[in-house]
């Protein structure tokens, strides 16, 4: 066998093995297992309240169904990191890790569902899904 053959195959398993060994040094740890929120729907004056959780890996729950021509609040407690969350076409808001925040959205018969979605530190398709009962 050549000798450039013998040197690049030597190079390929030196490239593998710091690979692997880079690979073990910068795994993350495991991420810690939230359990299921309890949601609490209530009304309220004028409308309705849910308590939701958040990580950057989903919402729990990660679907409400709403009463329609009705003001609902949710409130979004970040269990993990700080997040920025939006429902499309509003403004965002920021909730950093261990706080709750409140998110105010007039269900119209105009407007059959809302997607509320993180714009920061979560994973793609992290959203909660809001549908609006007619």
């Amino acid at each position: 066998m050549k000798k450039w053959v013998v040197a690049a195959l030597v190079c390929l398993i030196v490239a593998a093995a710091a690979i692997v060994v880079f690979q073990a040094k910068t795994d993350k740890p495991a991420p810690e297992v939230v359990p299921p929120a309890e949601v609490i729907e209530r009304p309220v004056v004028g409308g309705t309240q849910i308590n939701v959780l958040l990580t950057t890996q989903f919402f729990e729950p990660k679907t409400l169904v709403v009463p329609k021509d009705n003001l609902v609040r949710i409130y979004v407690t970040s269990v993990d990191a700080d997040h920025a969350i939006q429902v499309i076409g509003q403004l965002p808001v920021q909730i950093p890790k261990g706080q709750t925040r409140d998110i105010e959205i007039y269900t119209t018969t105009n407007q059959q569902n809302y997607t509320l979605i993180c714009n920061e530190y979560c994973e793609p398709g992290v959203q909660l899904f809001i549908e609006v009962q007619q």
